[in-house]
């Protein structure tokens, strides 16, 4: 019988951990939330023998979000693309967090600093195929599927923008 090994320090434990993370971010020292939300994760999956899938994706997830949240998109675009095909092998295609993985991506490739016109596209297209399968698995009137849409109408409208802003200027 293997045991899983813990810790004895303040906030040892990942939940703990978690609650300080989130409230340095409510207190604005977002960068000191950000970099323990990384421990949190390096340390789940370090440990992923012993947690399920879902406990380590939900972690990923919420760096995801914190990473696009402070605006370093470059960095949430990466991490996102990694984690996709792993919470699919792990979680399925559709399940819901996999989805989350795919948002996150999505937004961080339409909000990227070098985003070129097909990273926009490819991001449109990844939020309709995701609010696809939201409206399809959970019913349109869940409000996953209203967040996701709405995040779609959203983009839609700065990709439009940006075709427009281009078309201009080659003109």
């Amino acid at each position: 019988l293997r045991r899983r090994p813990r810790s004895r320090r303040a906030g040892g434990t990942p939940a703990g951990a978690g609650n300080i993370a989130g409230c340095l971010s409510e207190l604005g020292r977002h960068k000191e939330a950000l970099d323990m939300g990384r421990k949190i994760y390096d340390g789940k999956r370090a440990l992923s023998k012993w947690l399920p899938p879902e406990s380590i994706f939900i972690t990923a997830f919420g760096l995801a979000n914190q990473m696009c949240g402070l605006g370093l998109f470059d960095e949430c675009k990466e991490f996102a693309r990694e984690r996709i095909p792993e919470a699919e092998r792990a979680l399925g295609s559709e399940h819901g967090l996999t989805l989350c993985f795919r948002g996150s991506h999505a937004v961080a490739l339409l909000n990227s600093s070098d985003a070129t016109l097909d990273d926009m596209r490819l991001a449109v297209k990844t939020m309709e195929d995701c609010a696809q399968t939201l409206r399809r698995v959970l019913g349109k009137n869940n409000p996953q599927t209203l967040e996701s849409e709405n995040m779609l109408a959203k983009a839609r409208m700065k990709l439009a923008a940006e075709e427009a802003r281009t078309g201009l200027a080659a003109l």
